[in-house]
C-alpha cells in the first residue's frame, strides 16, 4: 500500500510543483493565463489517471489541494473561466476519489460557498459572467461535496446550523434559477442533480418545508409543457425526481402526521398542511400534463411521483390522489407501459377506496362522453376515450363493478358515436377506395382473405386518432365477459331505433362481434351444444349472429331514394353488407352457399349504385363471400349461382316494375362474368323484349334496357370465340387494286380471243344434234351428279325404316343446315339486333345513339353467318337510313346520331360487301348532298388552291370526255395528250368563285359538323373499298374525297386502290406529283405509263411550253 502511494505521489508531485511555480510567477505577472491553464490541465490529467486506478486518498488529495486553494482560487478574478473550470474539475476529483467520507465539514462548507460564488457571478461579474461550462463544473463539484458530507458520520449536521442554512438557501436559489432560466441541458441536469442531493442530505423537515414553496414553484414551471422553453427528457426526469423527493420529505404521512420534534408541530401544523396541500395540488395538476409527453423515461418518473403521492401522501395530499390516479390510468393506456398497468392493478386491489374513486371517475367520464363528442377539439375526445379504455379493464376485474360500469357505458357510448357521426356528416367524406382494384381485376383474381371494407364511420382525416382510441375501447368491450349481453342489447336497439342512433348501434354491434381483423370466428357444432347456465340461448354467439343476419337482409332489400326520410340510409346498407359477410365467415367450409339465394342478388345490386362507398362495399362483399364459400373467384361465385340471379332479375322484369335495379344488376353480371354468362340468358332476353314492347313509351326505361343489351354485345365483342360458334370464317369484301397489265397479259388475252373464235367456227360447221329420245341412264350416259339416285324396290325392302326415310327424304336447303348450327349466343345476339328496329325511331336521342352503337358493334359478330346477317340488314336498313338523312327532311337529329348512323352503315358495307350495292346506289345522291352540305358549313372563307386545281382537272376531263362516257374508269387504256401551257387557262384565279372547291381547316374536325364529316369520310371509304359501284358513283366519291387526302391517314391508299390514275392526275394538276429535280431526271410516278422514253420526250416538250397530262378513259 505504501509502495502504491509512493508511486502515486511521484506522479502527482511534478505537476503540483509546476502548478505552484506557474501560479507564483502569474501572481508577479511573469506568467500568462495560458501557462496556468496548461499547468492545471496537467494536474487534472494526473488526478484523472490516479482516480481511475483508485490510488488517490485523503493525504494525496490534501497535497494536491494546497496549490489549488492557495495559489489558483486566490487569483480567480484574474484567471479565465476556462482555468477555473479545470480547477473545479480537479477539486471534484479530489473530493469524490480522494477525501471521500473523510471530507471535513468546514472544508465542505467552504467549497460549497466557493463554487456557489463562481457559478453564480463568475470570477469577475463586472467584466465576464460565468460560462455554462464553468457552471456545470461548479455544480458537479457541489454535488460531490454534498454527497461526501452526506456519507460521513457527522457531515449531515453541517446543514443544521444557521450559517450553513443561509448558504444552502442561497445555493437553492441559484440552482432553481439555473433550472428555469438556463438554456443549456447540461446546466439544468447538473443543477437538478445538486438539488436532489441537497434534499436528500438535509434531515431537517422544517428547513425543507421552508424550501418547499420556492422549489415546488420553480420545478412546476420547469416541468410545465411549453413551446418557448423545450427541455429534454433527461432534464424533465431529473426535475420530477427532485419534486418527488422534496414532497416525500415534507408531506409524507409518516412524517407529517407524526412529527418528531416540537418545532415541527408548531411550524408545520394543520393550518400549514391545509394551505400547502392546496398549492401542491395545483402544482401536481400542471405536472401531470407530462403524461402526453412521448418519452418512456419521463413516463417512468411521472409514474413514480404518482405512486409516491398515492401511497406515501395518501392522507396529507388526499385532494391530489384522484388526479394522480387519473394520470396513472392514462400512463397505463400506453401500449409499452406494462409497469403502469401493473401499478394500477396493484393499487386497485390494495386500496378499496381507490377502486370506488376510480369507478366514480369512470362514471363521470362516461356521462360526459356524449357532450364531449360534439366538441370540435379532437384532443379532448381522444383524452376521454383513452381514460375510459385504460380504466375499464381495471374495473372489469371486479365482479361487482363489471356489470354496472358496462351497462352504464354502452348507451352513453352509442350516444357519443352518434354525435361524432353527425359531426362527420357536415364534413366531406373521403371516399378514397382502392384505385388499383377494378371490377375486372376483382372478378378474375382469386378471393383475397385480407381484403377489408373501406371505413366510412369517422373517416375524416381529423378523426383518425379519435377512431383509433375508440377502437381500443371497443376491443376491451369485446374481451369483456358481458360481450354477448352488450351485442344482444345493441341488436335490439337496431330494431327499435332510427336514423343515426340505429347506425351507431349497428356499427358498434358489428365491431363487438368481429375480431381485430374484421372477421368472425367459425361456428361449429360445439357452439350449439356447449351452452351453459351463464350463457342463455338468446345471448349465445350463434343466436346473435343469426339475428344480425336476419336484421341485415331487409335493410339490403330496402329501397331508399333521395326523397326518403331516412338520412343515413346508405350507411346502414353498407353495414348490412358487412353483417352478411360476418355471418358468412362464421360458417366453416361452404356451408353458407344455400344462403346465397337470399343475399347475393341484393349485394350485387349495389354495384350499380351512384354512391362510391356502396360500390366499394359491394365489391369487397362479393370477394369475401367468394372466399367464405370457397369459390375460386367472384366470377365462379356468380356463374355457380346464375340460376338464382337470373330468376330474380326475370321476376323483377315480369312484375312490370319500372325500377332500374334489375337491368343494372344484369348489366353488372354480364360485365363481371363476360361471355360465359350468355348461354344462360335466353329466357331472360325474352323478358327484356316483353318489357320493351310493353313500355316502349318510356325513353329512360328503354334506354336502361338497351344499355343492358349493349353490355351483352360488348362482352361478346371482347370474347367472340365464346359468344359465337367457332369454325365460322369472317367474310372478306375488301377490294384490292387491279393488277397492272403488261405485254404478256395482252398476248394471253389475244390468244384466248382467237381460241374462242376457232371454237365458235367449229361448232357452227358441225351438224345440229338430235333431241333426246330416251331418259338419262347411268349405264349408257354415266352417273348423274345433279341428284342422288333413288334406291330400287329391292334395296328398299332390305333397308330399315330409318334408313329408308333418310334415302327418300328431300334434301334440306343449305341455309336450314347452317341455321341449325347457330349457337345459343349467336341466336341471342341476332334477336337483340332485330329488337332495335322499332326503337330506332324513339323520341330519345340517347336511345337512338345507343341502338346505333349496338348495331355497329354487333354486326361484325353476326356477319360470320351470312344467311342470318343479310336478312338482318334488310330489316334494319329502312330505319338506319332516315337517321343519316334526318336533317335533310323535316325530322331533326343530333350530330352524334348522324355520325353514329354513318359509322354503322360503314360497318355494314365492310361486312356485307356487294350485298349493299343496290342500297348504296339508291342513297348515293342524298349522301353526296349531305357531304357537300356539311363540308360547306365548315369551310374557310378563302378557297384552297389545291381544291381549285382539282376543280379545273375535273372540268377539263368532263369537257373532253364524250357524253355518256364515264370518267376515271381505270380500264387500263392510256391517252397521252400534249396540252399547250397557258397561265390564263389554268390559273386558279381565273376560275369563278362558284367553281372553286372549298376546303376546311383540320381543327374544324373537333366540332360537331367536323365529327359528322369524319364519319361520312369513313363511310365513303368503306363504300368505295368494299361495295361494287357503278362508274359514275365511283367517280363522284373520288371527286369528293381526293381534296381531303392529306387530312386523313389512309385515305390516299384507299383511293389509290380504287383508281390510282385519278389520284396521280389530281396530284399532277395540283403540283404535288413531282419536283423540278424529278422532272429533270424524267421520273414518272406511279409508273403506269408503259415503256415511254420520257428522258428524251420531256425536254423537247418543255422547251416548247407544253406539259404532259395522263388521262384514262
Amino acid at each position: 500500500m505504501d509502495n502504491q502511494r509512493q508511486q502515486a505521489f511521484l506522479k502527482l508531485k511534478p505537476a503540483c510543483v509546476n502548478l505552484s511555480s506557474v501560479a507564483l510567477r502569474f501572481r508577479t505577472k511573469d506568467a500568462a493565463v495560458k501557462d496556468v491553464l496548461r499547468a492545471l490541465e496537467a494536474v487534472r490529467g494526473v488526478l484523472d489517471e490516479l482516480a481511475k486506478s483508485d490510488q488517490l486518498d485523503a493525504k494525496l488529495a490534501e497535497y494536491a489541494f494546497f496549490p489549488l486553494a492557495q495559489q489558483v482560487f486566490n487569483e480567480a478574478k484574474r484567471l479565465s473561466p476556462r482555468c477555473l473550470e479545470v480547477a473545479a474539475e480537479c477539486v471534484t476529483l479530489l473530493v469524490s476519489h480522494g477525501y471521500r467520507q473523510a471530507l471535513a465539514q468546514e472544508l465542505g462548507k467552504q467549497l460549497i460557498i466557493l463554487m456557489s460564488m463562481l457559478a453564480g457571478a463568475g470570477p469577475n461579474a463586472q467584466t465576464e459572467p460565468a460560462t455554462e461550462e464553468l457552471k456545470v463544473a461548479c455544480f458537479q463539484c457541489i454535488y460531490a461535496v454534498a454527497k461526501a458530507l452526506d456519507a460521513s458520520q457527522k457531515g449531515s449536521d453541517v446543514f443544521e446550523d444557521q450559517g450553513t442554512r443561509n448558504v444552502v438557501d442561497q445555493l437553492v436559489y441559484l440552482l432553481l434559477e439555473a433550472i428555469t432560466e438556463s438554456s443549456s441541458d447540461q446546466v439544468q441536469i447538473s443543477a437538478s442533480s445538486v438539488l436532489l442531493q441537497l434534499i436528500t442530505s438535509i434531515s431537517s423537515r422544517v428547513f425543507l418545508a421552508s424550501l418547499l414553496p420556492r422549489t415546488a414553484s420553480a420545478l412546476t414551471k420547469a416541468l410545465k409543457p411549453s413551446t418557448k422553453a423545450r427541455r429534454t427528457q433527461k432534464v424533465l426526469a431529473t426535475n420530477l425526481k427532485a419534486l418527488r423527493s422534496i414532497l416525500n420529505a415534507t408531506l409524507a404521512d409518516r412524517v407529517a402526521l407524526n412529527p418528531s420534534a416540537s418545532d415541527e408541530r408548531e411550524a408545520l401544523g394543520e393550518s400549514w398542511l391545509r394551505a400547502t396541500s392546496g398549492q401542491v395540488k395545483n402544482a401536481l395538476i400542471q405536472v401531470s400534463k407530462l403524461r402526453t409527453y412521448d418519452s418512456a423515461i419521463v413516463h417512468r418518473a411521472l409514474e413514480e411521483l404518482c405512486v409516491m403521492v398515492i401511497e406515501e401522501c395518501h392522507a396529507t395530499l388526499a385532494d391530489s390522489v384522484s388526479a394522480m390516479i387519473e394520470t396513472l390510468v392514462v400512463l397505463s393506456a400506453q401500449p409499452d407501459n406494462q409497469s403502469a398497468r401493473s401499478t394500477c392493478r396493484h393499487l386497485v386491489i390494495a386500496y378499496p377506496e381507490i377502486e370506488e374513486m376510480l369507478k366514480a371517475s369512470f362514471m363521470n367520464w362516461s356521462r360526459s362522453l356524449p357532450r364531449l363528442m360534439q366538441a370540435q377539439d379532437e384532443r379532448t375526445k381522444q383524452f376521454t376515450l383513452q381514460k375510459l379504455a385504460a380504466t375499464l379493464p381495471l374495473l372489469c376485474e371486479s365482479q361487482s363493478s363489471n356489470i354496472t360500469v358496462v351497462n352504464n357505458l354502452v348507451p352513453l357510448l352509442v350516444s357519443g358515436i352518434s354525435n361524432m357521426i353527425q359531426d362527420t356528416s357536415s364534413k366531406t367524406y373521403e371516399l378514397r377506395g382502392d384505385s388499383n382494384t377494378t371490377l375486372d381485376a376483382l372478378v378474375r383474381a382469386p378471393p383475397a382473405e385480407d381484403r377489408r371494407f373501406e371505413q366510412f364511420i369517422l373517416s375524416h382525416e381529423s378523426q383518425r386518432d379519435t377512431k383509433r382510441y375508440l377502437e381500443e375501447l371497443v376491443n376491451i368491450l369485446r374481451q369483456s365477459p358481458e360481450q354477448s349481453n352488450i351485442a344482444r342489447w345493441l341488436m335490439d336497439s337496431v330494431a327499435e331505433a332510427e336514423g343515426v342512433a340505429r347506425l351507431a348501434s349497428f356499427w358498434l354491434a358489428l365491431q363487438l362481434l368481429q375480431d381485430g381483423n374484421g372477421t368472425s370466428k367459425h361456428m361449429s357444432i360445439d357452439d350449439f351444444l356447449t351452452s351453459t347456465s351463464s350463457q342463455s340461448e338468446l345471448t349465445s354467439t350463434s343466436s346473435i349472429l343469426s339475428d344480425v343476419h336476419a336484421t341485415a337482409l331487409p335493410l339490403l332489400s330496402s329501397v331508399f331514394d333521395e326523397s326518403s326520410d331516412e338520412e343515413y340510409a346508405w350507411q346502414v346498407q353498407t353495414l348490412a353488407m358487412e353483417a352478411i359477410v360476418l355471418y358468412a365467415q362464421s360458417y366453416s367450409g361452404d356451408s353458407y352457399r344455400p344462403e346465397l339465394i337470399d343475399t347475393l342478388y341484393p349485394v350485387l345490386s349495389f354495384l350499380g349504385s351512384p354512391n362510391a362507398m356502396l360500390r366499394s362495399h359491394a365489391m369487397t362483399a362479393l370477394d369475401k363471400l367468394a372466399h367464405s364459400c370457397q369459390y375460386t373467384s367472384t366470377a365462379d361465385l356468380l356463374i355457380s349461382n346464375v340460376d338464382y340471379l337470373v330468376n330474380s332479375v326475370a321476376w323483377k322484369l315480369n312484375t312490370y316494375s319500372l325500377s332500374p335495379e334489375a337491368p343494372q344488376i344484369l348489366r353488372m353480371m354480364v360485365h363481371l362474368c363476360g361471355a360465359e354468362l350468355m348461354p344462360y340468358l335466353d329466357d331472360l332476353i325474352q323478358s327484356i323484349f316483353a318489357a320493351l314492347d310493353n313500355y316502349h313509351g318510356y325513353p329512360e326505361w328503354v334506354e336502361t334496357l338497351f344499355s343492358t343489351l349493349k353490355a351483352m354485345v360488348d362482352v361478346a365483342v371482347k370474347q367472340p370465340n365464346l359468344a359465337i360458334a367457332q369454325g365460322r370464317d369472317v367474310s372478306v369484301h375488301h377490294k384490292s387494286a387491279s393488277p397492272i397489265s403488261n405485254t404478256s397479259d395482252i398476248l394471253d388475252d389475244l390468244r384466248a380471243r382467237k381460241r374462242r373464235k376457232l371454237d365458235f367456227g367449229r361448232s357452227a360447221e358441225e351438224p345440229p344434234s338430235k333431241a333426246p329420245q330416251r331418259p338419262w341412264t347411268d349405264a349408257l350416259d354415266g352417273p348423274s351428279f345433279s341428284k342422288p339416285a333413288e334406291p330400287s324396290d329391292e334395296e328398299l325392302d332390305n333397308m330399315s325404316d330409318n334408313e329408308a326415310n333418310e334415302k327418300l327424304a328431300p334434301l334440306k336447303p343449305l341455309a336450314e343446315e347452317e341455321e341449325q348450327k347457330l349457337s345459343k349466343s349467336h341466336t341471342l345476339l341476332l334477336n337483340i339486333a332485330k329488337s332495335t328496329v322499332p326503337h330506332l325511331a324513339s323520341p330519345s336521342s340517347t336511345v337512338r345513339h345507343l341502338l346505333l352503337d349496338l348495331l355497329k358493334d354487333i354486326s361484325p359478330l353476326l356477319s360470320r353467318d351470312e344467311n342470318s346477317f343479310l336478312p338482318l340488314i334488310n330489316a334494319i336498313w329502312p330505319v338506319i337510313v332516315p337517321r343519316l338523312f334526318a336533317n335533310q327532311t323535316d325530322d331533326e337529329e343530333t350530330a352524334y346520331n348522324i355520325a353514329a348512323a354513318a359509322d354503322t352503315i360503314a360497318v355494314l358495307c365492310q361486312k356485307a360487301g356487294d350485298f349493299m350495292a343496290s342500297r348504296i346506289e339508291e342513297v348515293i345522291q342524298q349522301l353526296v348532298r349531305l357531304f357537300r352540305s356539311v363540308q360547306g358549313q365548315i369551310n374557310t372563307k378563302s378557297p384552297s388552291s389545291r381544291s381549285e386545281a382539282f376543280n379545273g382537272v375535273a372540268q377539263s376531263l368532263s369537257s373532253s370526255t364524250p357524253a355518256g362516257k364515264p370518267r376515271f374508269v381505270g380500264s387500263g387504256a392510256i391517252d397521252l395528250r400534249v396540252v399547250k401551257s397557258s397561265n390564263e387557262e389554268t390559273s386558279p384565279a381565273s376560275k369563278p368563285n362558284s367553281e372553286r372547291q372549298m376546303m376546311f381547316r383540320p381543327d374544324s374536325m373537333r366540332t360537331s359538323q367536323g365529327q359528322i364529316l369524319d364519319s361520312l369520310i369513313n363511310l365513303l371509304v368503306s363504300i368505295i373499298g368494299n361495295v361494287r359501284l357503278t362508274l359514275d358513283t365511283g367517280d363522284e366519291i373520288m371527286v369528293l374525297l381526293m381534296p381531303l387526302m392529306h387530312l386523313k391517314e389512309g385515305l390516299r391508299e384507299a383511293l389509290e386502290v380504287y383508281n390510282e390514275d385519278a389520284v396521280w392526275l389530281y396530284d399532277l394538276q395540283t403540283g404535288q406529283y413531282m419536283s423540278a429535280e424529278e422532272a429533270g431526271r424524267g421520273v414518272l410516278r406511279p409508273g403506269r405509263s408503259g415503256a415511254l422514253d420520257m428522258p428524251k420526250l420531256r425536254p423537247a416538250l418543255q422547251e416548247k411550253g407544253f406539259r404532259l397530262l395522263k388521262v384514262t378513259t
